[in-house]
C-alpha cells in the first residue's frame, strides 16, 4: 500500500522559489529586450570609419543584439518554468527553469536568481516533490487533468 500523495504540502513548498523564478526571469527578459532595443536604436554611426573597420563593426553590435536577444528567451524560458513548476507540472522544465535562474550572463537580477534557483532545486530534489510531478504527469497522460 503508498502513501498517500499531499499535493497542498507539495504546492507550498515550491510555490515561493517558482514565484522568485517566475519574476526573475520575467525582470531578466524585460532588462535584455530593453537594452536590446537601446542598442538597436541608439546605435551611433560609425565616423572616419572605412571597408573592413566599418564591417567589423556592425557585425560586432549585430551579434551583441543577437546575445541579448538570446538572453531574454532564456529569461522567458525561465518564467515559463516558474509557472509550471507553481501548477506542479513538467518536472523537467520546472528543474531547468531553477538551472535557468542561477546562470548568471543573461540575467541582470543573477543576485536574486541564485537563490530562487537553488530553492527551487532543493524543493525539486525532495521525494514527496517528486512523487507529486510523477502522479499529475501520470494523470495529464491517462486524461484525468
Amino acid at each position: 500500500m503508498s502513501t498517500p500523495v499531499d499535493v497542498g504540502a507539495a504546492r507550498r513548498k515550491v510555490l515561493g522559489p517558482a514565484i522568485g523564478i517566475l519574476v526573475v526571469g520575467i525582470l531578466g527578459a524585460l532588462v535584455s529586450l530593453l537594452a536590446a532595443v537601446v542598442g538597436l536604436i541608439g546605435q551611433e554611426r560609425s565616423g572616419g570609419l572605412a571597408g573592413a573597420d566599418m564591417v567589423a563593426e556592425q557585425v560586432g553590435k549585430a551579434l551583441a543584439v543577437v546575445i541579448v536577444f538570446v538572453w531574454s528567451l532564456m529569461g522567458l524560458v525561465a518564467a515559463i518554468g516558474g509557472v509550471r513548476m507553481m501548477g506542479l507540472n513538467n518536472y523537467g522544465f520546472s528543474f531547468a527553469a531553477c538551472i535557468l535562474s542561477m546562470i548568471p550572463c543573461y540575467n541582470s537580477c543573477c543576485i536574486l536568481g541564485l537563490p530562487f534557483g537553488i530553492w527551487g532545486l532543493i524543493m525539486l530534489l525532495q521525494s514527496d516533490v517528486k512523487e507529486v510531478f510523477k502522479m499529475r504527469a501520470k494523470m495529464k497522460a491517462e486524461g484525468r487533468l
